[in-house]
């Protein structure tokens, strides 16, 4: 029996034939991308907790600790020397270590996105994909961001506040001295700006410890390649703009001037701000007892040490002062920064931030007579560890600071 011809096909029927198997990967790659976030998803529900899954399961992701670096290919957090000696950490909350996006990106870590372009010809089925595919990387990222804030009620990987007692054997004072002095504070405090009575300068000073530069081991040196090629940064000077690592910050505030107001001057940024003298809100048992003349009004006084404080004034760290680092509000500012989105990373994410403060001293004077502050200072030390996502990669680094600010009258 003869062969059987196939018919010969006009123009307009092969490009048919062509958009029916196009639009055919166009399906299949889409139940690709909803089996792919199904699971995930049933994933975290059904284990009670999202599974840390590396962003790029091929990327080693380096740990930092301290100046010392260790390589891994987990996310699990290297454990840091500052803890304090007493007092037990509790766990993060439960969203931290990338939850639903870690788990997404884990499963659709082996699809390359550009192949499929390449094989979709999106012109034919008169789909306009505006700026290639990073825009689509770049829509899933939000997606997904948005997507486990909703499920979580909460910024994207945040932590709940951990502040330790003091040690045992240490002498706090008594429970009487302890209120007093924190009723000056706070009286004093709360005229400076609640009554809006004083004016003052302040002059806020940080620097890396010797050991504490930031730091993501091995891939130190190339980044600060890549920022050097942007004004001459380095990671040092961009993680040092966050915790004041920079150079001195320095202001005179009027009276009744607020931390806005400077901010609306051009006084200060959204970081300098919370160098601003806040009114205090100390309890008793937030403090240490480390100095005290009542002749003289002159106090000093240790606070508590604490985890990831927040601004929810729920530890003595935050009912003293706002001069700390919260996650959401530093992932803003880097995202707000044009230089860094001008480097050769196209997508530049702060995804974790964890920070411990440590040996908090604060110094002041009250007039005995009137109440009146006549002078106050603090100082602490730092220790951060963040987790950045690029294009690319995730890496993991850590930085130590000392830092200190006075306030004259």
């Amino acid at each position: 029996m003869a062969k059987k011809k196939n018919a010969d096909l006009t123009l307009e029927e092969l490009q048919d034939k062509k958009a029916k198997r196009q639009r055919g990967w166009v399906r299949f790659c889409a139940i690709v991308l909803a089996v792919a976030l199904t699971a995930g998803m049933y994933g975290v529900a059904s284990k009670g907790g999202p599974k840390k899954v590396p962003v790029y399961p091929n990327v080693v992701q380096t740990v930092v600790n301290n100046g010392g670096t260790s390589t891994d290919d987990t996310t699990t957090p290297s454990t840091d020397t500052t803890t304090p000696s007493t007092g037990t950490s509790t766990d993060s909350s439960s969203d931290e270590g990338g939850g639903i996006l870690d788990t997404i990106m884990g499963l659709l870590g082996g699809i390359d996105l550009g192949s499929i372009a390449g094989m979709l010809d999106l012109q034919g089925l008169g789909v306009t994909a505006v700026n290639g595919i990073q825009t689509a990387k770049e829509a899933l990222l939000a997606f997904v961001d948005q997507l486990e804030a909703s499920v979580t009620g909460k910024p994207t990987i945040s932590h709940d506040a951990v502040e330790y007692p003091f040690a045992d054997g240490t002498e706090v004072g008594e429970q009487a001295d302890r209120q007093a002095i924190v009723d000056l504070l706070n009286a004093a405090t709360a005229k400076v700006n609640d009554e809006k009575e004083a004016a003052y300068n302040f002059t806020r000073t940080a620097q890396y410890t010797e050991d504490g530069h930031a730091s993501v081991g091995a891939q130190t040196d190339t980044i600060n390649q890549i920022l050097g090629l942007n004004q001459g940064m380095t990671l040092d000077t961009v993680v040092g703009v966050f915790n004041g690592a920079n150079e001195p910050v320095a202001a005179s505030v009027a009276a009744g001037q607020t931390a806005e107001d400077l901010v609306a001057a051009g006084t200060l940024n959204a970081v300098s701000k919370n160098y601003v003298l806040m009114s205090t809100q100390l309890t008793a048992d937030d403090i240490q007892i480390v100095q005290q003349n009542k002749v003289s009004g002159k106090y000093t006084i240790a606070l508590k040490d604490v985890d990831n404080p927040n601004r929810r004034s729920d530890c003595g760290l935050t009912r003293f002062t706002n001069d700390y680092l919260v996650q959401h509000e530093v992932a803003e500012e880097i995202k707000n920064s044009m230089p860094l989105n001008q480097t050769d990373f196209e997508i530049m994410k702060l995804t974790d931030l964890e920070m411990k403060y440590s040996d908090i001293l604060v110094t002041f004077q009250v007039n005995p007579l009137t109440g009146a502050l006549k002078s106050m200072s603090y100082q602490y030390v730092s220790y951060g560890k963040f987790t950045v996502r690029t294009n690319t990669v995730q890496i993991i680094g850590a930085a130590t600071t000392t830092a200190s600010n006075i306030y004259t009258f």
